[in-house]
């Protein structure tokens, strides 16, 4: 059985949200966003009652 950081390594953005179980007007905190891999997806995910909050270091993210 995979760990959440072994799916997270090999799944793409919406395929690893859909495998944890993020649903519609969930909020989302997403740290080391980059370039939105994850972050786009979970908004769609969430819908528009949902919330995705993001942060990373580098200021060019």
């Amino acid at each position: 059985m995979e760990s959440d950081s072994e799916k997270w390594l090999a799944y793409g953005g919406e395929e690893f949200l859909r495998e944890i179980g993020i649903k519609e007007k969930q909020n989302i905190l997403d740290f080391g966003c980059g370039d939105g891999a994850y972050a786009i997806p979970a908004a769609k995910a969430v819908g528009g009652e949902g919330r995705v909050y993001v942060a990373d270091k580098d200021g060019n993210a």
